[in-house]
């Protein structure tokens, strides 16, 4: 199981690559961090800011598009590590079940062997 600290850093390091496997862990703690900063730059720029309500919604619509942005890349990381093909990312474009679809399959113990993406990652 791999620390936050380490998480971060390979989800960070790989943010533009879906090449390869990322672990159950090193996906929920890149999952956390994400919501978290996602969190606190919103509350930062609410209070720096003191937008209107229109100004609100659109901060809070680019936050949204970059953190589904970031889930898709560590998603399909993710997704090959259980031996699935990426594309099932786009289950992400059906609301509530296809998330819901989602969810399980990034909650899905690693493939503990090599498979066609690449080594176990530990």
């Amino acid at each position: 199981m791999m620390s936050f600290t380490d998480s971060v850093c390979k989800g960070i390091e790989n943010l533009f690559s879906a090449k390869g496997r990322m672990s159950r862990s090193c996906f929920w703690w890149f999952a956390l961090f994400c919501v978290l900063v996602d969190t606190a730059l919103a509350f930062l720029i609410l209070i720096a800011t003191q937008p209107s309500a229109t100004t609100a919604t659109i901060i809070n619509l680019i936050f949204d598009l970059t953190i589904w942005y970031i889930f898709i890349v560590p998603g399909i990381r993710r997704l090959h590590d259980i031996g699935k093909a990426g594309t099932n990312v786009l289950w992400i474009l059906l609301p509530f079940v296809g998330w819901i679809y989602l969810i399980y399959l990034f909650c899905q113990p690693s493939y503990p062997m090599e498979n066609y993406y690449g080594e176990p990652v530990h």
